[in-house]
């Protein structure tokens, strides 16, 4: 069963949007997937632009 109450400084309460009950050293915490997928995006694309800014060769990659 998922939880609708608000993410400790989120304010996601899209049910079914959530990941549930997962237990991180015990504690019993409640993720918004959409919050979650977001800021797991936000990390590959500033690694993606830290490799490739960083990188010996010219590479001028878009998406």
């Amino acid at each position: 069963v998922c939880s609708t109450r608000l993410v400790r400084g989120g304010g996601c309460v899209l049910s079914g949007m959530e990941l549930c009950r997962v237990l991180i050293l015990g504690l019993d915490l409640h993720i918004c997937w959409l919050e979650f997928l977001s800021a797991l995006w936000r990390w590959l694309d500033l690694i993606y632009t830290v490799v490739i800014c960083s990188s010996p060769f010219p590479l001028q990659i878009r998406l």
